[in-house]
Formats: C-alpha cells, structure tokens, sequence
C-alpha cells in the first residue's frame, strides 16, 4: 500500500478572517447539494423529450451542472473520479463571490438551448445557491457600537445625508 502524501488529501481552504459563521457556510453548501440533486431529477423530462432536439442538449447540460455542483460542494459523493480532489481543492480556493458568479453562469447556460418548466426548475436551486454565495461574500455584519459610531454627526457634517422627501 503506498503512502498517502500531502498533495493527495485535498486542503480545505480556512478563511478564518471571513466572519461567516460555520452554520452559515454548512447551510450554503447543503444547499448546494440539494440544487445538485434537483438539477439531476429535473434534466430527466428533458432527456426523455423526443420532439425536441434542444431540450435533450438542456437536461444533458443540467445533469452536468448537477454532477459539478456535488464535486464543488460534497467531494466525497464523486469519489470515484479522480479529478474530484483538484477541482474540489480549486473550488475551495475561491473567494466566495467568485463562488456565486460560478454558480450563476452555470444556472443559465442550461436555459439557452431550450427553456421549459422543468428546465427552469432545475436551475432556480443552482441560482439560489449562487445567490447565497454571493450573500456570504459580504461578510459579518458590524457591531452596534461600531454602526452607531458611523452613524453619528462629526463637526463637519455627517457621512449618512437622512432622505428627504420633495414636495
């Protein structure tokens, strides 16, 4: 049996620094696993679909989204494939904005060649969690004695103007 070495267990990028809770990043990434198995069930009224060419290229495009979509968030479910560790290991280096735009870009593409119900069901999760992603890029939310602080009048004036309605 060989060795295992450092460069064969994938590292998990540890932001520590990000100010996003645990929970928060556990909940995006079941998140995204459950969008992974919606995008696989949904591509299959695609795929059966005879009478149009085009919505068999969009559920083909769905489950590829969908087999992604659990390499990025659950690598161990695609154990099987050995690219599994680089593409997680690449993934989780992201910056979580980054993650998001990934995410969005792959809930569209499977809606140009042909769009349906079922198409549109498939990928409003994948969306979703490109939308949670890109709500953990913002980070941790600033305290109330810091808030209040950026909220006070200076002697020069303030940095908020309040909103004033025109007559």
């Amino acid at each position: 049996m060989g060795d295992i070495q450092a460069e064969d267990i994938p590292t998990q990028a540890v932001k520590e620094e990000d100010g996003v809770t645990w929970w928060c990043k556990l909940l995006v990434k079941v998140i995204g696993v459950v969008a992974a198995v919606v995008s696989i069930i949904a591509a299959i009224p695609n795929l059966i679909s005879i009478l149009s060419p085009l919505s068999i290229v969009t559920g083909v495009l769905m489950i590829l989204n969908g087999v992604l979509l659990l390499i990025f968030e659950a690598p161990v479910c695609c154990g099987f494939f050995e690219g599994t560790k680089k593409i997680a290991g690449w993934i989780d280096g992201r910056k979580y904005w980054q993650k998001g735009i990934i995410y969005l870009i792959m809930a569209v593409i499977p809606l140009i060649p042909s769009r349906s119900l079922t198409s549109f069901l498939g990928c409003i999760p994948v969306f979703a969690t490109g939308v949670f992603y890109g709500l953990l890029s913002l980070g941790k939310k600033a305290d109330r004695s810091e808030m209040m602080t950026n909220a006070q009048v200076t002697g020069a004036g303030s940095k908020y103007q309040p909103f004033q309605n025109e007559p």
